[in-house]
């Protein structure tokens, strides 16, 4: 009789000491952030940009393609990229995104906000301009 209380007893000690143990980690085992920092969500209207006075230039070494085109856009931006696509259905390749911001391209940022953007070698036949713009 005494032999299974002695049984029930330790086992008692035991599950008091593992409790207190997992109690005490508990305790122990928190994160401390020193700053909040911030998060949230907000709304704002995105306008377009209206892009006018397209003007290509014809490269002089090869008029097949073209070397730069000119354009006014509506507002300054700081970042503008062209891209050139046939439409006409003739399977000609993309230009692929150039930027205005490299080699000999410049970007005005005052009014008229005139872009003049160089165009590497690009095929004279394609024919839709697509110009992507932010501030």
């Amino acid at each position: 009789m005494f032999r299974n209380m002695k049984r029930s007893v330790g086992l008692g000690i035991v599950l008091v000491v593992a409790a207190v143990a997992v109690g005490a980690y508990a305790f122990t085992a928190s994160n401390t952030i020193a700053d909040g920092g911030q998060a949230g969500v907000g709304q704002a209207t995105i306008t377009g940009y209206t892009v006018s006075n397209v003007l290509y230039t014809q490269d002089s070494t090869d008029p097949s393609t073209w070397s730069f085109v000119d354009f006014d856009l509506s507002a300054d931006a700081t970042q503008v990229s062209v891209k050139l696509d046939d439409n006409s259905g003739g399977g000609l390749p993309s230009s692929g995104w150039i930027d205005c911001t490299q080699g000999a391209s410049t970007i005005q940022h005052v009014s008229p906000w005139h872009v003049h953007c160089q165009l590497p070698g690009v095929d004279g036949h394609l024919d839709t301009l697509m110009v992507a713009a932010s501030r």
